[in-house]
Formats: C-alpha cells, sequence, structure tokens
C-alpha cells in the first residue's frame, strides 16, 4: 500500500520529535570542520540557531577575497614560448562571485558576495607570428583547492521542509561541490561547472545528494554583463598586476536537477528531498543569477612582481 506524502511527513516529523526528546544532540555539537575547498555551503533553516554556529556555518561572516595571486602555481606554471616561435603562455586567474540566487525546482538559495571563488591559471597557445593566443584556454585549478573551487557559507530558508525549524532537525545544510574541472574563460566570460549538491542533517545522513559524479549538474553561466575592465592595482595597490572585471553577471536557466540519492537510512528519505526541492527537475525548471568579479594576469608580470614583494 502506498504511504501517503502526508502520512510519510508526519512519520518523519514523528522520527525527529523522537531523536530529539532521547537527546541526539547531532546538531548541538560543534563540529570541527572538514577540509571543504570545492563546495559552496547552505545553511538550510527558517529561523537562526546558535547549535548549528560551527566553524563551517561561521563562515559567512568572513567572505572570501582576491588572493593577491597567492593561489597561482608559479612553479609549475609554463611560461610563453620565445618571440616568433609557438608556445604555452599561461595567465593567472579568478573569479570571486559577489551575489546573486539560485533556484532549483522551487528551493531558492541566496548567494552572499564572497561565498564562491575560482582560482588557478589558464594556459593557451601562441602562434606566430605575432604570438596571439589561439583556441580556447585550458582552466588548471589552484593547488589546495578542489578543482579549483572555494567556499564560504551560506543560509538558507525553509530547511527540509520549507518551514521554520522549531525542533531544529529539519535545518539542512547543502553543499555545492565541483566535480570535476571546470572549463573557464575569464576573459571571454564564459564558465562550466559541474557539480552536485550535498544536502545534511542529522535525518537525511552523510551520503544525500543532487546529482554525482557521473550524473552531474552542469551549469553553463555565461556572462550578460561585462561591467568595467579596470587595473587591478587601483583597488589593491600600486604595482598589483593584472586587470580587474568589476561588476560583471552571468546566468545560466539550461541545467537540469536530477531526483535525490542516499538520503535517509537506504534512501528512505529521498522521497522527502525530491518534494521539498521539487525534483528531478528538467531544463528549464532551474536558474542561477550571480554577479561577481574576476582577475587576469601574465603569470610573468605575476613571478616579477612576487619578486619584487621579497
Amino acid at each position: 500500500m502506498k504511504i501517503s506524502s502526508i502520512t510519510r511527513a508526519s512519520v518523519a516529523l514523528a522520527g525527529a520529535a523522537a531523536l530529539a526528546v532521547v537527546g541526539a544532540g547531532a546538531t548541538a555539537t560543534a563540529q570541527e570542520p572538514d577540509d571543504d575547498s570545492g563546495s559552496l555551503t547552505v545553511n538550510g533553516s527558517g529561523v537562526h540557531s546558535d547549535s548549528l554556529a560551527s566553524p563551517q556555518f561561521s563562515a559567512q561572516t568572513d567572505p572570501l577575497d582576491f588572493s593577491m595571486w597567492e593561489l597561482c602555481d608559479l612553479d609549475v606554471f609554463p611560461l610563453g614560448g620565445p618571440t616568433g616561435t609557438a608556445g604555452p603562455f599561461g595567465a593567472c586567474t579568478e573569479v570571486l562571485v559577489m551575489g546573486g540566487e539560485m533556484n532549483i525546482g522551487g528551493l531558492e538559495v541566496p548567494v552572499l558576495e564572497g561565498s564562491l571563488r575560482i582560482s588557478g591559471q589558464e594556459v593557451s597557445v601562441l602562434a606566430p607570428p605575432l604570438n596571439f593566443p589561439v583556441g580556447n584556454p585550458v582552466f588548471e585549478g589552484a593547488p589546495g583547492t578542489q578543482y579549483g573551487v572555494d567556499h564560504r557559507a551560506l543560509p538558507v530558508p525553509g530547511g527540509a521542509l520549507g518551514s521554520a525549524d522549531v525542533i531544529n532537525l529539519t535545518s539542512v545544510s547543502a553543499s555545492v561541490e565541483a566535480v570535476d574541472t571546470p572549463v573557464l574563460n575569464t576573459l571571454g566570460g564564459e564558465l562550466d561547472l559541474p557539480i552536485r549538491v550535498k544536502l545534511e542533517n542529522p535525518l537525511l545522513g552523510n551520503d544525500c545528494y543532487l546529482g554525482s559524479p557521473q550524473e552531474p549538474i552542469m551549469l553553463a553561466l555565461r556572462t550578460s554583463d561585462f561591467g568595467e575592465f579596470r587595473a587591478a592595482e587601483e583597488k589593491y595597490g600600486a604595482g598589483t598586476p593584472g586587470v580587474w572585471l568589476e561588476g560583471a553577471s552571468a546566468a545560466d536557466d539550461g541545467f537540469a536537477v536530477p531526483a535525490a540519492q542516499g538520503c535517509g537510512l537506504g534512501g528512505s528519505l529521498n522521497w522527502l528531498v525530491n518534494m521539498r526541492a521539487n525534483t528531478p527537475s528538467p531544463a528549464g525548471n532551474n536558474s542561477i543569477n550571480v554577479e561577481y568579479d574576476a582577475f587576469n594576469a601574465g603569470n610573468v608580470p605575476v613571478r616579477e612582481w612576487r619578486a619584487s614583494q621579497g
């Protein structure tokens, strides 16, 4: 016999209440943050919760900023080929999200300033005789990140049931994790980012996902407004190499989101996540809009500038 959604919701809430009564305490203990490179974490609760004030969640008060090229790995970064010859040319690059919103089905996630940063190198081939770059650059993520992606925590209202969390067990942390290397063209305003969304709370467990490495959510962000190109030194001090693309905006509304998997014991709460997020959600029902700043500099000027800093 098929159990109705109302009955199943009642069972889930009863289980949550039971956990609270017996002192499950899973959300009441501040946990040491894992290495969270490569994911954008979201706190899904309708109300503020001090019991979720672990370092992972409090990080939202410490927005990411331009790394001053510290994440550009010059030791393994190819230099431009000699004049008049073909050869690789490297450029340090960073993209810093400054705000926006992501919508999965009916689940709206506000994106705060400094919540996501993509850092690394773009390598192009220079063609003689003028040594102009040809073809699309190849992106290499910065060491110490997952595919070049870093994150900060974000709050999102509603939690697992889309309402205030009165018992603190339907609050959800959602991590938008890169599952493969992005295809990034900073100056062209293009970013293809394969992701999965990990949802966590005491009921959902540690293996609850929308998307997977085998079936990722494919974001294809395209810039609609390039904002203003400025010299990086205008904001970050005299001599700072590179160009600063300020106030750009990009969007994608063509990605699909698969059904939840691994939520609850043996996937028993997949239905709850699917009900909350309206998943699986086909292309056309989802969207992401972001404002961002971008930075780009040749590896040779960056190398020289680092040397001048001692």
